[in-house]
């Protein structure tokens, strides 16, 4: 079984994207949001089948979130089935894991701190280290809530997947795709030292209604 062959699925934003790393030959998909959106997945998928031989896939991966409800479960789903099909084994990357990396390959940085907008005054936020084999691992952040509330303010990156920029507190905008073959890169890295199905929750931060976040 080669492990060289990828598939990854991200329903995280309102888009729906898959990528394939197939003998070294990269393909992607992206589909908007549209009542037929699982149509055009599953005619993708099928069109794919016809190219290549699923059996052959060294790992298959899908984005766990945090991101669209709807979104994530249609990943979840159809990542399951593919594995359960191909015997090959599931890896989830989280979304502020992903973003993690995008970010470093931006700046550099190793430590990492992410903030992700919940709605209704909700932020999820995250630090992340990345480690030798190149993974991005999930921190505690051990401060106060004023200070987590000060950190989701002002330091590093918010994220937008739809908008596919990273968008600096400072004000700055930098353009920077979070494509299918960026989530394929980082898979094959994973893939190294992945060993089993693992998973941690990012914080979640409540921003209070006296809090002075734009």
């Amino acid at each position: 079984m080669s492990q060289t062959n990828l598939i990854c699925f991200n329903g995280v934003g309102t888009s729906f994207s898959i990528g394939l790393q197939y003998d070294g030959q990269v393909n992607s998909f992206q589909s908007p949001s549209s009542k037929n959106q699982l149509g055009h997945i599953l005619n993708f998928l099928d069109d794919q089948k016809k190219k290549h031989s699923f059996e052959s896939l060294g790992s298959i991966a899908y984005v766990n979130g945090p991101g669209s409800f709807t979104g994530i479960r249609m990943a979840l789903m159809l990542a399951q089935g593919l594995a359960f099909e191909s015997e090959v084994r599931l890896m989830p990357i989280g979304s502020l894991e992903f973003l993690s990396y995008i970010a470093w390959k931006a700046t550099g940085m190793e430590t990492i701190h992410t903030v992700m907008n919940a709605y209704s005054r909700e932020f999820f936020i995250a630090e992340y280290q990345k480690d030798t084999s190149g993974t991005f691992i999930l921190k505690t952040i051990n401060t106060s809530q004023e200070k987590k509330i000060k950190l989701a303010q002002n330091n590093f990156f918010s994220f937008d997947f739809d908008q596919t920029k990273i968008l600096e507190i400072s004000g700055e905008v930098q353009s920077l795709k979070c494509s299918p073959s960026e989530l394929l890169e980082y898979h094959a890295i994973k893939l190294k030292s992945f060993m089993g199905h693992h998973y941690m929750e990012p914080e979640f931060l409540y921003v209070r209604e006296d809090s002075s976040w734009k």
